[in-house]
């Protein structure tokens, strides 16, 4: 959803259409984990060793594992944070069960100190000259001031309108 909300308010965006086959495998026909796309760069781009020196100024989605392999650049990145139960709730739709409860609940536990942990490692980069967090709840409910905190060159409200905002329970 960034990707193309990032996209819809005009930055470029670098992706590789062929990764999207992966979206496609995990069809029936019915659902499509994402029904956009994966907006992922693909397993050949990472071993370039330029990558993604080539796509300058171009918002690419990488996951955090990936990072560190990445040529040095100059870099500008939003890490999403998100319930980590809501993480594996959405795996899981997507692609079934690949984990016992066990490892399951081991990996929901850990998500906070390894998200710290990234959060670290980008910061201690020096190629990266910009790191913010966005929270995805706080993006759900309120994407324009999200968009318009990043003060990034993009159009807030095409951005913002990608977004289907959720209410707000009441208090």
């Amino acid at each position: 959803m960034m990707m193309q909300a990032l996209e819809a308010g005009g930055l470029p965006v670098y992706y590789n259409r062929d990764r999207n086959a992966v979206n496609e495998f995990h069809t029936d026909g019915t659902k499509r984990p994402n029904p956009k796309g994966l907006y992922e760069p693909s397993q050949q781009d990472f071993q370039n060793v330029e990558f993604p020196r080539q796509h300058d100024g171009k918002a690419i989605k990488i996951l955090i594992p990936r990072m560190g392999a990445m040529a040095v650049a100059a870099y500008r990145v939003i890490i999403m944070k998100r319930d980590p139960e809501q993480i594996m709730d959405s795996y899981e739709r997507a692609f079934g069960d690949f984990w016992d409860t066990v490892t399951r609940k081991e990996w929901i536990n850990s998500y906070e100190s390894r998200f710290i942990e990234a959060v670290r490692q980008f910061q201690n980069r020096r190629d990266v000259w910009d790191v913010q967090v966005v929270n995805m709840t706080q993006l759900l409910l309120t994407p324009r001031w999200v968009f318009t905190k990043l003060a990034w060159p993009i159009n807030v409200p095409l951005a913002a309108s990608v977004v289907k905002v959720k209410s707000c329970p009441a208090v």
